[in-house]
Order: structure tokens, then C-alpha cells, then sequence
């Protein structure tokens, strides 16, 4: 990341930034209230804020879509007792069940986590009535798995902070990266 291409990907976003074209996450609480507003073209965020953006959105006129798709994960803990991985099992068994993840996609804005859901004639008359929320499944064959490392989180955080620092203006673009490289090789024990 401290390279050439690594400074000039950091020099784009932050001169975006600087010149005011574009802001960093947590300015404004969440994206959707400037996105509403017409502060700003676009914001990535989670189809869960889908909610927070179609009614103020239509209040002020802004014509808005649906895009990205992303994913999270339902975990057992290695370091659970038996009865506990049991329990844990029987709770995602539940959790994830047609009409449960059917539900909850509808009422939170994220996807179902099943395909019989998302052929459910419950999700189809949803999604043809809300169209913005069928979106993220139309991207179901560009989606890919991100394998967990040892380090990755802390790696992604620590990363994230020093380059955090230099939006702020408190370390230059090379500072930063410099910072970034160090942090990524403290996390990975280099």
C-alpha cells in the first residue's frame, strides 16, 4: 500500500475531500440524512438503511437506486460448550428458516439468507411492490467469499485509523501510508 499507486489512490480521496466533493463516514451520523437531503450524489451504504432513505427521499424529490450488495455471518464459537454449539445451532436453524429470514429481510432491509426465500411468492410481491430492496440479489454472480485470516480485523481497523488521519488532516498522504504499512505489519507480526 505505501507505493506509487498506493499514493495516488490516497492523494484522489483525500483532494476529494479537501476540494469538498466529497466527506468522510460519521460527519453527518449516517449518509442517508445528507443523501436525502441532496447534499450528496451517492453514499455506500447497507441496503438495512434502505428504510432511512426511501420515505425522506421522496419527501424531497430525490429519484434514488439500489446497488451494492454485501454480507455478514452467523457464527459458533469453537469455545462453546457442546450445549451451547447445540443451542447456538438450533437458534440459526430458526433464525434462518424461509419464513424467518423472509421476515427479517422485509422488515430490516437486508436479504434473506436463502434461496427458497428469495423465491418465496411473499419476497417476489415485496420486492415487486419495493423494488430497491430486490436489488442486492440481482448482484448474487458478482458476489465472492472473503476468507477470515488470523489478524484481518485488526489488520482492516488499524489500517482504516492511520489512513482516518490523514482525511483529518493530521498526517500528510506519505505519513499516512507510511503509518498504514506499519500498522498492517504490526498486526500481521511482521
Amino acid at each position: 500500500m505505501n507505493s506509487s499507486e498506493g499514493k495516488e489512490a490516497l492523494e484522489f480521496v483525500n483532494n476529494m475531500i479537501l476540494d469538498g466533493v466529497a466527506r468522510t463516514a460519521g460527519e453527518d451520523g449516517y449518509m442517508s440524512g445528507p443523501f436525502t437531503r441532496g447534499d450528496v450524489a451517492l453514499y455506500i451504504g447497507s441496503s438495512a438503511g434502505i428504510p432511512y432513505v426511501a420515505a425522506p427521499a421522496e419527501e424531497n424529490g430525490i429519484n434514488w437506486a439500489a446497488t451494492p450488495f454485501a454480507g455478514t455471518n452467523v457464527s459458533i464459537f469453537a469455545s462453546a460448550s457442546d450445549e451451547e454449539k447445540k443451542a447456538a445451532f438450533e437458534y440459526m436453524k430458526f433464525l434462518i428458516n424461509t419464513e424467518n429470514t423472509t421476515y427479517w429481510a422485509m422488515q430490516s432491509g437486508y436479504l434473506p439468507v436463502r434461496y427458497s426465500a428469495l423465491e418465496s411468492s411473499e419476497w417476489k410481491q415485496y420486492t415487486d411492490e419495493n423494488p430497491e430492496y430486490g436489488v442486492g440479489e440481482q448482484q448474487f454472480d458478482a458476489g465472492f467469499f472473503d476468507p477470515r485470516i488470523v489478524g484481518a480485523y485488526g489488520l482492516k481497523n488499524s489500517v482504516a485509523k492511520e489512513i482516518d488521519r490523514v482525511f483529518l488532516g493530521e498526517l500528510t498522504v506519505e505519513e499516512g501510508l507510511e503509518a498504514a504499512e506499519k500498522a498492517a505489519d504490526r498486526e500481521l507480526g511482521n
